[in-house]
């Protein structure tokens, strides 16, 4: 117990001030460990993983998310009751124009996926739990999402193409090097594979808004190796043809830590999963049919590639394109 004593007014006031001082000041740090900013593009998708300070040996009862709807409105805007139902219950769709749009799973109970994300989702997102059998001040935690209204991905080397994806929402346009105009509704990706598309392309949404990104053709991924190479010399005092067996593409190296950090469950994005399965496996076919041969190294990695590929389309259902996957795996055989 603390006793505090004004021995006049000014005192009192001075007391006061440091009172509500301290209270500010502890409330700012707590708002701070259960709040984050999460910035994702127009038309793309979004995690919002609510990670909330669970009270110890307590039974979640209700997970209800609140979004400002406006003064005097209630700002419910979704609901999940683990021992009523599996469903997730949304509130007020017509103004947040979610449906199927938000996804939840049971088993990830706090997080929420938002698909084809727009404008209007930018917004504080607000997590409360209620437990059964306590009584108590709800835990909250609290996402304040931004969604940018046009964005150009940082560009990527698949094969010889240089890739990435322009961002703009509904009536968007990707200016080319040569000037064209190509309408972009939600999101384009852009794939430049010879040096006559190389150059700058601009992203731009329907306001006007332009992000410019320089793209170059990639270097020819045959040449572009990591590992120790062995050479010796004969009899003769003459070297013997270079050995690469430990030698892998660089591309291939990339692209099997993204298929390990999938495994991992350190992305969940389901689109960027189809994406990073597909990117792989045309880099396996642009490998396979380069000119300059595939390396012993390549072909004993790219086979550690296609299992990882497997392990990923079991765990999460999605499509391949078997025409390169039955490439690959007769490539294999053979």
């Amino acid at each position: 117990m603390v006793s505090i004593v004004f021995g006049n007014c000014q005192n009192m006031f001075k007391t006061i001030l440091c009172l509500n001082f301290w209270f500010s000041s502890s409330f700012a740090y707590v708002f701070a460990d259960n709040r984050e900013k999460v910035i994702r593009c127009i038309a793309g998708n979004v995690t919002m993983q609510f990670k909330p300070e669970l009270v110890d040996d307590k039974e979640v009862k209700t997970y209800v998310w609140n979004k400002v709807r406006g003064v005097n409105k209630d700002p419910s805007f979704a609901k999940f009751e683990p021992s009523v139902s599996s469903q997730l219950e949304i509130y007020y769709n017509d103004e947040h124009q979610v449906q199927n749009r938000l996804i939840h799973y049971p088993e990830e109970p706090a997080t929420l996926y938002l698909t084809n994300l727009r404008k209007s989702d930018q917004q504080q997102y607000t997590l409360a739990l209620s437990y059964v059998d306590y009584i108590g001040t709800p835990t909250e935690y609290i996402i304040d999402l931004e969604v940018q209204d046009v964005c150009f991905e940082k560009p990527k080397e698949v094969g010889k193409c240089a890739v990435t994806t322009c961002y703009t929402g509904d009536n968007g346009v990707l200016k080319t090097p040569d000037g064209a105009k190509q309408t972009v509704m939600g999101y384009k990706q852009v794939k430049v594979c010879d040096e006559a598309t190389s150059g700058n392309y601009s992203c731009c949404n329907a306001a006007g808004t332009c992000l410019v990104q320089p793209l170059q053709e990639s270097t020819d991924v045959s040449t572009m190796s990591t590992g120790v190479a062995t050479r010796f010399c004969d009899e003769h005092g003459e070297w013997e043809p270079p050995n690469f067996i430990n030698c892998t593409n660089e591309a291939l190296v990339n692209a099997s830590s993204l298929l390990e950090s999938i495994i991992g469950n350190e992305t969940q994005d389901q689109i960027r999963i189809q994406e990073t399965v597909n990117n792989t496996l045309q880099l396996m076919k642009n490998l396979t049919s380069s000119t300059n041969g595939i390396g012993a190294g390549d072909l004993s990695s790219s086979v550690g590639v296609l299992e990882k590929i497997v392990t990923v389309t079991n765990a999460t259902g999605l499509a391949i394109e078997k025409e390169v996957m039955m490439q690959q795996k007769l490539r294999k055989v053979e």
